[in-house]
């Protein structure tokens, strides 16, 4: 679970990373920790439509980057000519 110390209204996030891999967890997740709690659900409403909201962004970027990069592969090998201007 997340630990915050308070020094001068500057928080300091303490146990964030993972043990094992010794990376931190994404901003989706980070959210999620502070806004939800196991036992009682969402904090607000608001939170819980914000977190979808991410989550849903999240996933059709990561589509459009698939797309994006199976049809770069195509257009590397394409035999059209490149018009420049000149």
């Amino acid at each position: 679970m997340l630990r915050i110390e308070r020094r001068k209204s500057i928080k300091v996030f303490k146990g964030l990373r993972d043990p094992k891999t010794n990376k931190l967890p994404s901003l989706i997740d980070h959210f999620q920790d502070m806004h939800h709690r196991f036992l009682i659900g969402w904090m607000k409403e608001v939170a819980h439509a914000k977190h979808v909201e991410m989550v849903q962004l999240k996933e059709s970027q990561s589509q459009y980057q698939s797309q994006a990069s199976s049809s770069s592969s195509a257009s590397i090998y394409s035999t059209q000519p490149i018009l420049t201007e000149g």
